[in-house]
């Protein structure tokens, strides 16, 4: 059988600021409800006809979006960072700017790490995962990246 590509969607609420932003009002903070979309690639299993329940893959990843859902995402040179990181109970500091691109990228390498704890790769692999920002824009990171975008610190007191 050819490899099969399933898709499961999550919708987060988040805050950030992106301060090398080209435009006045991303420098400030501001919210967006995004839609994340993890597509996983490999053979669909003979026994169950699926490469893999998507209520398994919730679970596994859940952790992971759970992450940013609610918080307020900045980068660590930021600087609000270290008022936000004592005074919050919700942050995720990177080491980038939390753009759609690097959230994206942070997003993929997080569920991929995931995953590979979960099951073994030869059943199937994270393929892409986009990060939509707004309805009519988003960015993807596929499994050939080449980017050093990570969460550094990260509170959740709630």
């Amino acid at each position: 059988m050819n490899n099969v590509t399933i898709t499961k969607e999550f919708m987060v609420h988040y805050a950030h600021i992106v301060p090398n932003a080209y435009c006045e009002p991303c420098r400030t903070i501001h919210g967006h409800s995004a839609k994340i979309a993890v597509h996983l690639c490999g053979r669909v299993d003979n026994k169950t006809g699926m490469i893999m329940d998507f209520k398994q893959l919730k679970e596994y990843i859940s952790p992971v979006i759970d992450m940013f859902d609610h918080s307020v995402i900045l980068n660590e040179s930021d600087k609000h960072a270290e008022y936000f990181y004592k005074n919050f109970e919700r942050v995720l500091l990177l080491n980038c700017d939390p753009t759609a691109e690097n959230l994206s990228t942070i997003l993929y390498k997080e569920i991929n790490d995931v995953l590979l704890t979960k099951i073994q790769s030869t059943i199937c692999s994270v393929f892409k995962v986009d990060f939509w920002e707004t309805s009519s824009a988003y960015a993807s990171c596929t499994n050939d990246y080449d980017n050093t975008a990570c969460i550094t610190k990260s509170r959740f007191t709630c």
